[in-house]
């Protein structure tokens, strides 16, 4: 089913109806894309992951460390909203300085593992320092 219906996307030039129209003619449909690296695309890098993931069962799991880094920024404020026909959508956002805080870890079966807060991005030296 073809209908025109839907708002326009935000930041699209053309109204959510022409947009179907064109999906519709063409027998496209709208699909949120899976980005991969194109890497994974050579025969010697598709073998070697065959071969990691075949090998994967064997693997001891109290023996495996999975690092794992994230961070929040005091900048994170939401860019879109909603509200009722006619009235402003207001947002709020911290003031101040916009700092950023990074935390790793090291996730075992057992637990985390020497986590480590950084004030700031995490750099090579950091994670070096961390690893050691």
């Amino acid at each position: 089913m073809c209908a025109g219906r839907g708002r326009a996307a935000s930041g699209s030039a053309r109204p959510a109806r022409a947009r179907n129209a064109i999906t519709c003619r063409f027998g496209l449909t709208r699909k949120k894309i899976t980005l991969h690296v194109a890497v994974q695309m050579r025969l010697n890098v598709a073998q070697a992951r065959q071969d990691w993931t075949a090998k994967q069962p064997e693997l001891p799991a109290a023996r495996l460390i999975f690092l794992d880094e994230t961070w929040a920024t005091t900048n994170m404020a939401p860019m879109r909203s909603r509200s009722p026909k006619g009235q402003r959508c207001r947002g709020f956002a911290p003031g101040g300085d916009w700092r950023t805080t990074t935390f790793v870890c090291a996730l075992r079966t057992q637990g985390l593992r020497a986590p480590l807060v950084l004030d700031g991005p995490i750099n090579g030296a950091a994670f070096r320092a961390w690893v050691e």
